[in-house]
């Protein structure tokens, strides 16, 4: 349960976005709003971008699942398995229900059964590389470790079952252990033998690995692969608040959270808590009040010495043994061993370590193993005890510790092996503990085929090694040449890697040279690069307030041709300072009196009946070129004392939101704003009317998008876009209104100050209608509501825009959880105009739900 608790979902992006964009579906994939959205334009839907584990499994259904050291890939599949678990388990006193597969991952149906293996557990098995043997080595495994009474054939028998019948989700964990070429090869086949067959193409299948464990071994299995992107702010910020809500205790002088917050966003240390175990160790020093380091080493330092000190144990002695036992690990794991030792040879290396009998050697080991918390018990092939780290990243620093202890003797191994998997870890926590990074980093760039990853691994060391001011000029100038090749050949993930350590590196010597590199690549004719520029501003530490290229990205997010450079120069200044906003000065664009068409030119789903089109006059006024911003409606909330959005904290907007438009505001809160804007300003300010949002939205022509007749996924934020949350304002130049606006397709649903009612040209007055359960003001138990019909054409005049009265209220544009169809010109949604009066509202019930402002033009 505490996984649960304290688990926060991880992002998943697809190293090949090519073979993703525009991916073809067939009729029969469609859902039914797909169909409709087919038979209506006659375009076939794209598929939503790939965002978390869930949606990745049910577009694929055969995953890799690649991530760093640390980045949670094991807490993934447990994560999975539990929650399937629970909704096949179904019992409700301790919590159980089916819908948890919809609710956390966003399955239907009935749940798959849940099968996680160890890797590395099943290759110790006896046999397990004869033909179709994998499920019988995973069984064994199970009865070995949960003491089943069964015998390992009525276990095989129950797995082969569940498989046949498909409805199975297979967890694979720690592909990258298998050290041996060979040895992956061998497992690949059998992973893809137990997932052939005709009633195997219901099964989910998910393996986890590091990048450099994975050589596209199972690609020829139809598997995909996805990586796993590290934690951003919003993750951060969330996984701080369920771990201390978890673990809270008494603390009289601070609160922990906002306290442990801030540290985290303080120069140095967003690359560290961007990696889940980092960010959990992070959390556990904050926990017992020590100083939060800003170096990866460091931390793992901090943290072993920490756990020394709460059990009292003899920190030196201690780390003695823990240098010897990972040490005699790794170069085991250079052999294609395994990751463990065997108790015997355990206790032979605390033995030479300590120079102590093998009595004592051995009381010192179970000691380690019950007390520390870093060394744990594990059974092996012939069933006798073995001894292992409680987790990789913690061998690879206390290996890296002997190497810089022991530099004379011990340098050269490393040097030898820093491109091997197993050893890439310990050479970046070497460099922050060694007195001869340089010679590190000189070795990784010096091998024979350097890919990428080689060069990002030795752009961290150099990072590291420059900040302890030991990175050697010449090995400096060929790091940043190198990494400055990544930037413009490399994936675009590697990229802003790579140039965020290439701003690293260089702020070191001169902000200037920061200024000049970021200014150069700004201009590039690349997409991909100008991209990782824009985005690598958000990362900058030393020599960060000296840049002025906000002008310059502010042009890049509404002209530039590439939607990947809009979206990423908009998101930097949502963390810089967008200069398109203004809160007291908002910009609005002007429309001319006359006539327009209002209403439906073609009867989309769910559209009003009554709601045809129709000619009326609307009178000249002017209406916000983008909606309010949440840095806009901060201004409001610290000057009146307003309540603050329910997503807020401490009375702020989320970091890096600044120009994204304000949501979870209700209708009675977008009206205070006005009022306050209007005070404030002496403008008349308010709220757009129904007729007044609709004629700013399509022109004169009766339009079905801002833009034309013909819908463009890539022109507004609608779920065919797949952003799946709000974007910064004004990203979609090219679906611009008629008159200028922006945004009003998709983005967030916008209030107008209108009452809903229908229209009618036959009637006036009320009528009823069936909507089961939805209304406050239903009639007949609930089956019926009254509906007030309003005179068409629409006139302002006939009670609709009475502010004093109580009703649903009008809403328009659709947003980023709506559909295309949502977001027609004339589409007309309703709320009820404060959330708190909703009988069945519940927090966040309003997240996509925004507003524009309007001003009276005389």
């Amino acid at each position: 349960m505490y996984l649960e608790w304290v688990y926060v979902e991880p992002l998943v992006s697809d190293p090949n976005p090519e073979a993703r964009a525009q991916a073809a579906v067939t009729p029969g994939e469609l859902t039914p709003e797909q169909t409709l959205w087919q038979r209506l334009t006659g375009h076939k839907p794209c598929l939503p971008r790939i965002g978390e584990v869930g949606e990745a499994l049910l577009s694929t259904r055969r995953l890799v699942l690649r991530g760093a050291a640390g980045s949670g890939k094991s807490t993934i599949l447990r994560y999975l398995a539990i929650t399937c678990a629970r909704a096949i388990r179904n019992s409700r006193r301790r919590g159980d229900s089916p819908r948890l597969a919809w609710e956390r991952l966003g399955w239907h149906g009935r749940p798959p059964f849940p099968i996680l293996v160890q890797l590395e557990d099943v290759v110790r098995m006896p046999g397990w590389i004869k033909e179709r043997s994998l499920p019988r080595a995973a069984a064994e495994v199970m009865k070995r470790d949960w003491q089943l009474e069964n015998s390992v054939d009525e276990i095989v028998q129950f797995l082969m079952r569940k498989l046949d019948g498909g409805r199975c989700l297979i967890l694979l964990d720690g592909f990258d252990v298998l050290i041996d070429k060979q040895t992956r090869r061998d497992m690949a086949r059998q992973i893809g033998f137990w997932g052939r067959g005709e009633s195997s193409r219901t099964n989910l299948m998910v393996v986890t690995c590091r990048p450099e464990g994975y050589e596209g071994e199972l690609s020829e299995f139809d598997f995909s692969v996805r990586d796993i992107e590290p934690f951003g702010e919003t993750q951060i910020e969330e996984f701080v608040q369920r771990r201390y809500d978890a673990v809270r205790g008494p603390r009289l002088d601070r609160d922990p959270v906002c306290d442990l917050r801030d540290k985290l966003h303080a120069p140095g240390m967003q690359n560290l808590a961007g990696n889940p175990l980092l960010l959990d160790l992070l959390f556990l020093l904050h926990l017992y009040d020590k100083e939060l380091p800003d170096q990866r080493y460091l931390v793992y330092r901090e943290y072993a010495r920490a756990l020394a000190e709460q059990r009292g144990t003899d920190w030196k002695r201690q780390e003695q043994v823990l240098e010897a036992l990972a040490l005699q690990m790794q170069e085991q794991l250079t052999q294609g061993g395994p990751t463990h030792l065997e108790w015997l040879e355990g206790k032979k290396v605390v033995a030479a370590a300590l120079r102590v009998s093998d009595e004592q050697a051995n009381t010192e080991l179970v000691s380690l193993c019950v007390e520390s918390g870093l060394l744990q018990y594990g059974p092996s092939r012939t069933g006798e005890r073995t001894v292992r780290f409680s987790h990789a990243a913690l061998r690879h620093f206390f290996a890296a510790r002997a190497i810089a202890a022991e530099e004379g003797r011990q340098l050269g191994l490393l040097r030898e092996y820093a491109f091997h998997p197993e050893w890439r870890e310990v050479a970046l926590l070497y460099a922050g503990a060694g007195k001869r990074s340089s010679e590190v980093v000189a070795s990784l760039l010096r091998k024979p085929s350097v890919t990428s990853d080689d060069i990002l691994l030795a752009g961290q060391c150099a990072y590291t090694a420059a900040k302890r001011q030991l990175l050697m000029p010449a090995v400096r100038v060929q790091v940043e040449q190198s990494l400055r090749n990544v930037v413009e050949a490399g994936s675009e993930s590697a990229a802003l890697h790579a140039l965020n350590l290439l701003i690293l590196i260089r702020g070191f010597e001169s902000a200037r040279r920061v200024i000049a590199l970021l200014s150069e690549l700004l201009e590039s004719e690349h997409a991909s690069v100008r991209a990782v520029a824009a985005r690598a501003m958000i990362s900058l530490e030393e020599g960060r307030q000296h840049i002025d290229l906000h002008e310059k990205l502010a042009w890049m997010v509404e002209k530039d041709p590439d939607l990947n450079v809009r979206w990423a120069a908009g998101q930097t200044l949502g963390h810089l300072g967008d200069p398109r906003i203004a809160p007291l000065h908002p910009q609005v664009v002007e429309v001319p009196e006359g006539k327009f068409l209002m209403g439906e030119r073609v009867v989309f789903f769910d559209a009003d009946p009554f709601a045809r089109m129709h000619c009326i006059f609307v009178p000249r006024f002017a209406i916000g070129r983008y909606p309010v911003t949440e840095s806009e409606y901060q201004v409001f909330v610290a000057e009146t004392g307003h309540e603050p959005p329910y997503h807020w904290q401490d009375r702020r907007y989320p970091a890096g939101r600044a120009n994204h438009p304000v949501v979870n505001v209700d209708w009675f809160d977008a009206m205070a704003y006005c009022a306050w804007l209007a005070e404030r300003t002496g403008l008349p300010y308010r709220l757009p009317t129904e007729a007044e949002w609709e004629k700013a939205a399509r022109g004169t022509d009766g339009r079905d998008w801002p833009w034309g007749n013909e819908f463009r996924p890539s022109s507004c934020n609608t779920r065919e876009a797949g952003f799946r949350t709000t974007t910064p304002v004004g990203i979609f130049p090219d679906s611009a209104s008629p008159f200028g606006a922006q945004d009003m397709a998709g983005n967030v649903w916008e209030w107008c100050s209108t009452l809903w009612g229908s229209y009618s040209f036959t009637a006036s007055g009320y009528i009823s209608r069936h909507i089961g359960r939805q209304s406050p003001v239903s009639m007949s138990r609930g089956h019926f509501r009254r509906v007030k019909v309003f005179d068409a054409p629409y006139r302002p005049d006939d009670g609709r825009e009475d502010t004093n009265r109580m009703g649903y209220r009008i809403l328009r544009g659709g947003s980023y959880r709506g559909n295309i169809w949502e977001a027609v010109c004339s589409y007309r949604h309703r709320l009820w105009p404060r959330a708190s009066g909703w009988p069945d509202a519940r927090p966040g019930e309003l997240d996509d739900v925004g507003f524009r402002v309007a001003l009276t033009v005389t």
